[in-house]
């Protein structure tokens, strides 16, 4: 820790020259990048009351190895994690002085109508770009693997991971930030699981992790992983 911040793990010009090499082999054929996925529009009238949803959110660390999570139900899921929600750009979960230090890296391994890779969610456009390290294998299992081997994690579908740029809040509030950023993590989080409750998908918060693998894994540069949240289908 720095000055009560957590640490970038990887220096910006070792990324940015691993990035680049990715981008050649996939430019190459080596590698495959796949599509951006523009995501349908989240319905936001009827379903679910959130009194039910309320009565109904519960931590399941099982789901089934066959179905798929649909594409629609992870349109809802992450807009519901930090979806725009008007046109100054205001978020689903609340931000101190809405300086949005979260985004959400969604790895897909099983969902109908997208490709498996890593993906970066664009809450303005409300679409996923994949990220580079999409061609370097990661998937729910490496994901697990980076989770000090929690197996089940490996079963889901698709795998939301919040990570934080920690300076873009504490610039503006100094330490106390960090305690802000952690705050609205847990917004997003409580956002997840009460959409997974109304979409009846399972899912369970993760917070152990090693996080200079996950880091490593990710690809991350000057983020930090804070959050982890697997779906899927029921067992």
């Amino acid at each position: 820790m720095t000055n009560g911040l957590p640490p970038i793990i990887r220096s910006g010009k070792r990324k940015a020259g691993c990035d680049m090499l990715m981008l050649i082999l996939a430019l190459t054929g080596i590698f495959h990048i796949p599509s951006r996925i523009v995501l349908p529009s989240p319905d936001t009238e009827g379903g679910m009351s959130l009194f039910t949803a309320l009565a109904q959110r519960r931590s399941v660390r099982s789901f089934s190895d066959t179905d798929s999570t649909t594409l629609e139900q992870l349109s809802r899921l992450l807009w519901a994690a930090q979806g725009k929600t008007g046109t100054r750009g205001r978020r689903t979960a609340p931000s101190a002085g809405a300086t949005y230090p979260l985004e959400v890296l969604c790895c897909i391994d099983r969902v109908s109508g997208a490709e498996p890779g890593l993906y970066r969610y664009d809450p303005v456009d409300h679409i996923l770009s994949p990220t580079t390290f999409s061609v370097t294998g990661v998937n729910a299992s490496s994901i697990a693997e980076a989770c000090h081997g929690q197996s089940w994690i490996g079963n889901a579908s698709a795998i939301l991971v919040i990570v934080a740029d920690y300076p873009r809040t504490t610039d503006h509030y100094g330490e106390r930030g960090v305690r802000y950023v952690d705050m609205e993590a847990g917004h997003t989080g409580q956002n997840i699981y009460l959409m997974a409750a109304a979409l009846n998908l399972a899912t369970c918060a993760v917070g152990a992790f090693d996080e200079d693998a996950l880091t490593e894994l990710l690809g991350l540069r000057g983020q930090t992983p804070v959050y982890i949240f697997p779906v899927g289908a029921p067992e």
